[in-house]
């Protein structure tokens, strides 16, 4: 958190982050009403508040101190006929999230006069707060501390639980030490301290920028409102989107992916019918429903609608050339008897049945990009330290607790020029798609699930066709159509054209838990030669390593690079998927004793604590690890036989030259055990799954806690020790097995019978 927060002067924050900049004749005449009001006093021609004359704030308490401030902005309201917020203390009011989510409790707010939540209640809703003020009348360090946290906390809480609010606004005092702090998703800046009692002017400037600033300057969108509706005998609220002059309004939320951050996507999944307008959310004629996705992208980086466009567009050229087509499907389907695999894709190329793989977007609109980052604003490492002793956590009331997140555990050395990132603006981007899918982490058929995967493999095998990585294969992105009974790889948002050679400026993409390990170290894991960089395109934008625990890689000198995301990459974050939904989701019998042993290690040492450390060693030696061990008495020996067969494939195609797309040998046999990872795991559907968490396969919260005997350790002892590594079957009969299992994979054979 303390890498992305920056320290401004006031005049800067005034010119180009404030909601505006009151001019000097709304100055004068807020100092003069002040003074009708008797709420300054003019001494040596220096103004001071009345309030704060006589006495120390540090010898009252923090209602007492700081109430004063109620009265000088009401005084300042009588400038204007109606002003936009009011000044309100909150002392043990809870503020109230209108569409679900958490509450939560601040010392005093600047709040919309007017709703945004126009139920009739006199409820204070988040949406209704345009600044939150945390208040201290001591100023050690350890309350400084402490205040600035729950600042931290108030913006995490406004910007989670209200998707109309593209940026936001705190204020804290420490004694007579006044900051405002500035929150958004690219960045956040908070001012020097300035004295308030002293520096009347700042102060009053500082208010009036709040108390008369329109609400699209103080962050709210204006392609976004709030909609109460009775249910039941109960008021309920639906949000109404604006999405390129058409209307929206939610009937269900399908993700909130709450950030313990406050920089990030701060993506929001809805389902939606499509209304008459902002304020009349009776249906269209015929209206179907859709999903509406909400969520904020760099802004120079292209949306979803834009690369999928590209990518269609290139698949639609390499159709008209027929030779073209058949080599580049022969490299990455090369291996004997898989001529059936490699007749599909050609057939879904020529006839253009590759959009079935993806998304249908029906429309979308990107917003208003958030304020670019001043250039005179500097890194504040010891914005957050811990000088003294522990505090307390944060008054952040969630439904479970929450304790204070370990990002905010920030560093007191200087930041590094490699850590550096560019905090460019960002956009929100809403987007409405034709299809309502289920992500797969919300599937209860393991049948499904499986399939819905292996046709996002073949999604990945169309994009690599021309060029292109997704760089964000998770549970979330990976879909089921319940309609066409069909898998959908989505979010295109974060894929890469591999002849780009101008880099991203934000290289380590994807969900933690299902990441490539070389993206997440940022190093090559089993490149040879490790003195020449592979990808001398790549601009120098090496990234902190976040897995303190990560073994020692060989000591020769690394070059300084990103590594470049490529089509191993997409393919290693498959093969993690089939494992955690093996790991986390299959309920197993006690008659499987020894399966369910070894699924509890595989949990605990691949996803569990310290599991990028352990897949280094398995990406490096992945004879020697469970995969490689007889399961006579389960129905999954061909299945961990198949998982050994991947990581032996991706062992060779990491050290060898297929990283450079010149071994297109070992890419090929690569997608082929892939592909027969998948025939092995449909033979295991008989298995019934838990019900999941969009935020433990995410990697959000700590995964599930394994039992403690195998966490990390040796394999179980009941599990047999002897190595019994099985070759593949090279028989007369291999494309006959190859052909039941094609029938079992697209429902023919006994499998899909059994269920």
């Amino acid at each position: 958190m303390a890498r992305e927060m920056h320290d401004v002067s006031f005049e800067t924050h005034m010119q180009e982050l404030a909601p505006f900049s009151p001019s000097d004749d709304l100055m004068g005449k807020c100092l003069e009403q002040l003074r009708a009001d008797k709420k300054v006093e003019k001494f040596d021609d220096f103004w001071r508040f009345t309030e704060f004359l006589d006495t120390e704030i540090a010898d009252k308490n923090e209602t007492e101190a700081f109430q004063p401030l109620d009265a000088i902005c009401q005084s300042m309201c009588k400038v204007q006929r109606e002003s936009t917020t009011r000044y309100r203390h909150m002392g043990n009011t809870q503020t109230m999230p209108a569409i679900g989510g958490s509450t939560h409790k601040v010392d005093a707010v600047l709040h919309l006069r007017e709703t945004r939540v126009p139920d009739g209640s006199d409820k204070l809703y988040t949406t209704d707060i345009a600044c939150n003020l945390e208040y201290k009348s001591g100023n050690n360090s350890t309350v400084v501390r402490d205040n600035r946290l729950k600042a931290v906390s108030g913006a995490v809480h406004i910007l989670n639980n209200d998707p109309a609010r593209d940026f936001t606004y705190s204020i804290t005092i420490e004694g007579t030490d006044f900051s405002i702090w500035y929150w958004s998703r690219s960045y956040s800046t908070r001012t020097i301290p300035f004295d308030f009692t002293k520096n009347v002017e700042l102060t009053i400037k500082a208010l009036a920028s709040f108390l008369f600033a329109s609400e699209t300057q103080l962050g709210y969108n204006p392609s976004i409102r709030y909609r109460p509706q009775k249910e039941g005998g109960e008021t309920t609220h639906s949000l109404v989107y604006k999405v390129a002059d058409r209307f929206f309004k939610t009937t269900k939320t399908v993700a909130s992916h709450t950030n313990l951050g406050v920089t990030g996507r701060g993506t929001r999944v809805f389902e939606v019918i499509e209304v008459r307008g902002l304020n009349d959310v009776r249906p269209v004629e015929g209206a179907l429903p859709k999903v509406l996705k909400h969520v904020w992208l760099q802004q120079q980086g292209k949306t979803e609608k834009e690369i999928r466009d590209m990518v269609f567009e290139r698949l639609k050229t390499l159709q008209k050339n027929e030779a073209e087509l058949k080599e580049r499907v022969r490299l990455m389907v090369y291996p004997e008897g898989e001529e059936e695999e490699r007749e599909r894709i050609e057939l879904e190329v020529r006839n253009e049945g590759y959009a079935e793989y993806f998304l249908t977007i029906d429309c979308d609109e990107r917003g208003l990009p958030s304020k670019s980052l001043p250039h005179s604003a500097s890194t504040n490492p010891k914005l957050f330290s811990k000088e003294t002793r522990p505090m307390k956590p944060p008054r952040m009331h969630l439904s479970g607790g929450v304790p204070v997140p370990a990002f905010l555990e920030s560093s007191s050395s200087p930041t590094s020029t490699q850590d550096q990132r560019a905090f460019a603006p960002k956009t929100p981007w809403f987007v409405v798609y034709r299809e309502v899918c289920q992500a797969l982490h919300d599937v209860g058929d393991l049948h499904t699930v499986i399939r819905a995967t292996r046709d996002c493999f073949r999604a990945i095998i169309f994009l690599n066709l021309v060029s292109w990585v997704h760089r964000d294969i998770s549970t979330g992105n990976l879909l089921w159509n319940p309609q066409t009974g069909h898998g959908i790889l989505s979010d295109l948002e974060y894929a890469k054209d591999m002849t780009d050679t101008q880099g991203s400026g934000d290289p380590k993409t994807g969900t933690p838990l299902f990441m490539a390990t070389e993206i997440a170290l940022n190093e090559l894991l089993l490149a040879r030669k490790r003195t020449v960089d592979p990808f001398q395109a790549a601009p120098s934008l090496r990234t902190v390593n976040p897995f303190q625990a990560a073994p020692s890689l060989p000591s020769e000198p690394q070059p300084q690079y990103s590594v470049q995301h490529i089509f191993p990459h997409d393919s290693e974050s498959f093969l993690w998927l089939v494992l955690w939904i093996l790991s986390e989701r299959l309920v197993i019998g006690e008659a499987e004793q020894l399966l369910r042993e070894a699924l509890d290690y595989i949990g605990s040492k691949y996803f569990g604590a310290n599991f990028t450390a352990s897949r280094v060693v398995l990406l490096g030696y992945p004879k020697t690890d469970v995969f490689e061990r007889p399961f006579v008495n389960t129905s999954m020996l061909d299945l961990f036989w198949a998982i050994g067969q991947v990581l032996t494939e991706m062992n060779n195609v990491y050290e060898g030259a297929a990283r450079t797309m010149d071994d297109n040998y070992r890419l090929s046999m690569l997608c082929a055990v892939i592909r027969r990872m998948f025939v092995e795991a449909l033979k295991a559907t008989n298995y019934k799954m838990r019900p999941s968490s969009w935020a433990q396969a995410s990697g959000k919260v700590a995964p599930p806690l394994w039992s403690s005997s195998s966490q990390r350790g040796p394999l179980p002892s009941s599990l047999p020790q002897k190595r019994n590594i099985r070759k593949a079957p090279d028989s007369p009969s291999e494309g006959r097995q190859r052909k039941i299992a094609r029938k079992e994979e697209d429902g023919e054979g006994e499998t899909d019978a059994s269920e």
